[in-house]
């Protein structure tokens, strides 16, 4: 059903609507990658960025989806490069979601190969980045990577999942995720996913 976004593209930009287009773009690419197609949807997000460029807020997402890309292909150089004009736009935009949503990148990132000092302080500046924001998305990200990648301690990963429980049920994660929507970046659906994350911790305990 994504592919049929592609022939809705050439007609939107007649509209010249960038939202309408960034939403058909964006959602086409991360079809593409959810099928591991990454060479397909490089040059989608290519668009999305084109098309976005001219409204920071809307070029923020394109190039937070991109560092998304290049993270889950394991292409470190382009990673490097999208995180650190991301951070850029981020800034001068004033956008502190997109900042902490960067910062969760870089951190899983450093963890194939940076000390665990390093890592864990990326996930504690995207904690702060997000504390404060009203859509919680960002936040749950980088309290569930803190979770996942800092604590080695069981029993101290389920008291970390176990309060995820309760953020998940905030509204701005609990409803059903719209055909685009930020909140959809990374986690679908939070509150399985923790489910699932406590049923192996526990499953791990009591082997």
């Amino acid at each position: 059903a994504y592919e049929w976004l592609a022939q809705y593209v050439a007609k939107i930009k007649k509209t010249g609507n960038r939202r309408w287009i960034h939403i058909l773009l964006i959602n086409w690419g991360k079809a593409k990658e959810s099928l591991n197609h990454y060479d397909e949807a490089e040059p989608i997000f290519t668009q999305a960025r084109q098309n976005a460029q001219p409204e920071p807020l809307l070029y923020c997402q394109a190039l937070t989806y991109t560092a998304q890309l290049y993270f889950d292909w394991d292409k470190p150089d382009s990673l490097a490069r999208y995180l650190a004009l991301g951070e850029q736009v981020a800034r001068k935009a004033n956008d502190r979601e997109t900042l902490a949503l960067l910062r969760v990148f870089r951190g899983a990132s450093r963890s194939r190969a940076d000390p665990i000092e390093t890592v864990c302080a990326d996930f504690n500046d995207a904690i702060r980045l997000a504390r404060n924001l009203p859509n919680k998305n960002a936040l749950f990200m980088a309290l569930h990577n803190r979770a996942s990648y800092c604590l080695t301690d069981l029993q101290q990963q389920v008291v970390a999942f176990d309060s995820l429980l309760m953020l998940a049920n905030d509204s701005t994660l609990a409803r059903n995720p719209r055909f685009y929507e930020r909140t959809t970046v990374y986690f679908r659906s939070p509150r399985p996913t923790v489910l699932f994350k406590l049923a192996q911790l526990n499953m791990m305990l009591t082997d």
